[in-house]
């Protein structure tokens, strides 16, 4: 009798243990911000200067911290979310610096509605880096 309660405990005790300390660690995640949808981008930078085009749209999908990255209706970039602070590259495809590959780093702003940061299109002497600010096209998914 002995060794079936000692062999009830470990086969059904032990991992119910487990499964409450997974539980209780979990509470504590927090999900990423939310950045999908669509964002317009916007622009102080004089039009030459302009790499990805005041008014183009970036399009984000997001899953966790994974996000693809799309210039309007330009091929899909990967990129992440680190906290507020999301990284891509993307194909510009207006103005001087078209065709050259661009970094854009931006940060989410405290309510979730814009995006601010730079961009960089690398080899392109037009506009080396330039301001960008992203604002929610739209309703927020």
């Amino acid at each position: 009798m002995l060794k079936s309660v000692a062999l009830y405990v470990l086969l059904v005790g032990l991992p119910l243990c487990g499964l409450f300390a997974i539980l209780d660690w979990g509470q504590s995640l927090e999900p990423p911000r939310a950045v999908a949808g669509d964002w317009r981008l916007t622009s102080d930078e004089p039009a030459s200067c302009d790499p990805l085009g005041a008014g183009a749209v970036l399009r984000v999908e997001q899953s966790g911290r994974f996000l693809r990255v799309r210039l309007d209706d330009g091929p899909a970039h990967p990129a992440g979310l680190d906290g507020q602070s999301v990284r891509t590259r993307v194909r510009v495809r207006a103005g001087d610096c078209s065709g050259h590959e661009a970094t854009i780093h931006a940060v989410l702003s405290d309510d979730d509605q814009a995006l601010v940061g730079s961009v960089e299109a690398h080899g392109c002497r037009a506009c080396p880096m330039s301001e960008i600010v992203a604002r929610r096209d739209g309703p927020t998914h």
